[in-house]
């Protein structure tokens, strides 16, 4: 079912269905630089992991791999790596997985790390 099929049944408009509501300050000024080209990454902060992780599915895998190498300067902690994994590449993944805080871990972060892992439980490197 695509979001044309879905759009009217909520009585909504397609933008409003994609947005599913108004964007943080944080969202939409990274958004805004993304479509304008401008290099965000030397700003980033671990406060905007969760806006980058928001907005991820709307921007470029390759802007988001250069922003997860930016926030990975600050730190960034292993469900955010999680959240942010489909949309990144996968040598991005491992190297961020190298450098994360595992304070928390769960069942479900551990079920979606399995694919980066190699035979052993070590992270595979290419």
């Amino acid at each position: 079912m695509s979001a044309e099929t879905v759009s009217p049944i909520f009585g909504i408009t397609l933008d409003e269905l994609i947005s599913s509501g108004h964007p943080t300050d944080k969202e939409a000024a990274i958004h805004e630089s993304a479509v304008e080209g401008q290099d965000l990454c030397s700003e980033l902060d671990k406060q905007c992991i969760s806006d980058i992780v928001n907005i991820a599915p709307l921007l470029k895998p390759s802007l988001l791999d250069k922003m997860a190498k930016g926030l990975a300067k600050h730190g960034i902690d292993i469900s955010s790596i999680v959240s942010l994994a489909e949309y990144i590449n996968d040598d991005t993944v491992v190297k961020l997985l190298e450098i994360a805080t595992y304070d928390i871990i769960n069942e479900n972060l551990l079920e979606r790390l399995i694919p980066f892992l190699d035979g052993k439980g070590d992270f595979k490197s290419e």
